[in-house]
């Protein structure tokens, strides 16, 4: 077998943490090495419990807490982890609404829908408008990964070997300030959308054009900060 590539397939099942019923999935998939690892999110629904379930599940897994356990990072969903909520104030559904609510203040209150909790983030189609007309300060996004990095080592006692995120937030709002943040912190693995096949040197195809220009969006800036390896 000798000059031939070994290609390790590693799946990933993402959410854990976002609700109960997702997590017994999970870990029924993780037991039964259906999957190889999966991500935490840390401000789901059930994000505080996850960690006990995992001390309960990890003798049947394979792989190191560390190898089969990562950080799904969140920015469109729920709440900040940052505290107090202002310090990423530009993410929030309280900042597009209070934008919003001068052009839309001679609309009647009939018509008008029910404004989203003030600590809330927005959701991903208005972060990502108001991210590229210059509205988010990338700074905030850069501030509440920081933070999210920081929650899962005070559980877990390390940062998190490899990271992804929710609805590709890690990609979408790739920039600098958060580069910096992934590198500091020491993650070592970063998904992107269209993977290179190790070993082959070709680029697995992307599963639509959306992800092809996801890729390509953060691909640059990823190989500057040299996170993934």
């Amino acid at each position: 077998m000798s000059g031939k590539t070994v290609i390790r397939l590693v799946v990933v099942a993402d959410d854990l943490g976002i609700c109960s019923a997702r997590d017994r999935g999970i870990f029924e998939c993780l037991n039964s090495g259906v999957v190889t690892a999966a991500v935490l999110i840390p401000n789901g629904l059930s994000s505080a419990s996850v960690y006990q379930q995992i001390q309960e599940h990890k003798r049947q897994w394979p792989s190191t807490v560390a190898e089969t356990i990562g950080l799904h990072l969140n920015i469109t969903e729920g709440e900040p982890v940052t505290k107090p909520a202002h310090l990423v104030s530009t993410l929030l559904s309280s900042s597009s609404s209070s934008t919003s609510s001068s052009s839309s203040s001679s609309s009647s209150s009939s018509s008008s829908s029910p404004s989203p909790p003030e600590n809330t983030f927005m959701e991903m189609a208005e972060l990502q408008k108001r991210f590229n007309k210059g509205q988010v300060n990338p700074t905030h996004i850069a501030r509440e990964f920081l933070s999210q990095l920081q929650w899962f080592k005070q559980r877990f006692g390390h940062f998190p070997l490899f990271v992804n995120g929710h609805q590709h937030c890690h990609l979408i709002f790739c920039c600098a300030p958060v580069m910096h943040v992934l590198k500091t912190c020491g993650v070592k693995y970063l998904r992107n959308t269209q993977e290179i096949c190790a070993g082959l040197g070709a680029r697995i195809p992307a599963l639509c054009p959306r992800c092809d220009w996801i890729s390509n969006n953060s691909s640059k800036i990823m190989e500057r900060y040299r996170v993934r390896v």
